[in-house]
């Protein structure tokens, strides 16, 4: 049965129901770690969801709205695992999902369609940044492709700048090249990626990487 991508409010709603807690170190324990804001814990975490419902839930399950719901939880937990996006995402999108992942704005469009989030803001802010320069690379070949002159393909380099000094920033590369573009930048690392991100986002819809 296919599964579908769950956010994270229908994970934590999905997973509650096929949780065990019946003693200490119970494998079950790991589907009640999650809240309607936080999706998976940790990598080890997705694969103790995948193992006990493939393993305890899934031979048991009779309805087939049961077996749909259990095949969407493990869908979404091998997706985290995968670093797996939903819908290939957009230069612009890329810079909406990170400041909706700051702000804490769970049902942003661009952020859900990122795919399952981690408790470490900085964790998917990289992947979203990573997402953004697979979108710069494949729509840079597209063009080329279609023979768009070597000035107007130089503007690609112009755009990725703004997610290498993210990926820069949420991993506290402060010797990174990229960051020189952006200098001078405070303290808080979060405030910084949140302004490149800002700035990012005006030259994407500017430059028509939408």
């Amino acid at each position: 049965m296919q599964g579908q991508l769950l956010d994270n409010r229908a994970l934590w709603v999905a997973t509650a129901k096929w949780g065990s807690f019946m003693h200490a170190g119970d494998p079950g324990q790991c589907m009640y770690a999650f809240n309607e804001r936080s999706g998976f814990v940790s990598r080890k975490h997705a694969q103790q969801v995948i193992d006990w419902c493939e393993t305890h839930c899934m031979p048991d399950a009779q309805d087939i709205r049961d077996r749909q719901e259990l095949a969407d939880i493990v869908a979404t937990a091998r997706a985290y695992l995968s670093g797996f996006s939903a819908e290939p995402m957009t230069a612009s999108e890329a810079f909406e999902a990170i400041i909706a992942r700051i702000n804490g704005v769970w049902d942003n469009p661009a952020l859900l369609k990122f795919g399952p989030l981690a408790t470490d803001p900085m964790e998917d802010i990289v992947g979203i940044a990573r997402s953004g320069l697979d979108y710069i690379a494949s729509e840079k070949q597209s063009r080329k492709e279609r023979g768009e002159p070597k000035k107007g393909l130089e503007r690609f380099g112009d755009i990725s700048v703004y997610f290498v000094a993210i990926i820069a920033c949420a991993r506290g590369d402060q010797e990174n090249d990229a960051l020189d573009r952006f200098a001078p930048l405070g303290d808080d690392t979060t405030q910084n990626i949140f302004g490149i991100a800002h700035m990012g986002m005006s030259v994407a819809v500017l430059e028509r990487f939408i």
